[in-house]
Parts: C-alpha cells; structure tokens; sequence
C-alpha cells in the first residue's frame, strides 16, 4: 500500500507489485485468462440507449458500513466501450454493523 505525506515524516512511498507475481504465475490463473475474450467495441448509439436514471434511496438510515483500504493495478487492452481491462486487486475489508 503506498502512502505520501505533504507535511509529515513520511516520504512519498509507491506501492510495490511484488505481490501480482503470484498471482501472475498462478496456474490457475492463467487458464482463466485463456478463456476470456475481448469484447467488440459498441456502436455509440447503442449507449444512449441502455442509460437509465436512478432516483435516490428514500431510506437514508445507515445501517452497515465497510471500509476498505486498497490498491490496484490496471492495464488497459481496449479503450473504446466496452473497455476491457486487466486490474490486480490488493485490499483489506472491514465491515461495522
């Protein structure tokens, strides 16, 4: 997890990816990924047409909250929509209720 500090003691710290190695060489992994596929990039009226407005929740009562703190790693494969990317997840959950 990296960490940077304007004014504190603590110098600017980038996060290793060390860690990704395992899962990188996983071989379980790595058969996943020889199953995914890239999606085709959409025609752009074809996003128009799957937007859809959310109104607010009327409950606002909290009644969980999860923290998490976290980092990643994305590499992109396609920019256009559908995006595809490939992202390494680190993170550590926390749930108060």
């Amino acid at each position: 997890m990296a960490y940077a500090s304007l004014r504190g003691r603590k110098p600017m710290e980038r996060a290793s990816k060390i860690s990704h190695a395992d899962v990188i060489n996983n071989p379980q992994v790595r058969e996943f990924l020889t199953r995914c596929t890239v999606p085709r990039p959409a025609e752009d009226r074809i996003i128009t047409e799957l937007l859809v407005d959310v109104s607010p929740p009327t409950d606002k009562r909290i009644r969980i909250v999860v923290a998490v703190d976290g980092g990643f790693q994305e590499i992109p494969i396609q920019e256009r929509f559908p995006a595809a990317t490939l992202t390494f997840f680190t993170f550590g959950p926390l749930l108060l209720h």
